[in-house]
């Protein structure tokens, strides 16, 4: 991995990596998660890893939008 994502949670039904945005796209959130391989420390796990980007809005600070996917080993 080359960098960290802003949030990782490890379950027994799996890794969860959050990547969080402010006044930004979940696409960019998406692309940064697998552009920098934050998923690669727990592929041996061979727990299912959970991709989830997160957008905020930077007056309101509320979620605006959220997308989550699988991620194919």
């Amino acid at each position: 991995a080359n960098g960290r994502a802003d949030i990782v949670a490890s379950h027994v039904n799996g890794v969860f990596i959050f990547e969080l945005k402010v006044g930004e796209s979940v696409d960019k959130a998406f692309k940064q998660i697998r552009e920098k391989n934050y998923a690669a420390p727990y592929i041996a796990s061979g727990l299912p890893i959970h991709l989830i980007g997160l957008s905020f809005d930077p007056q309101t600070r509320q979620l605006v939008d959220a997308v989550a996917e699988e991620f194919e080993k």
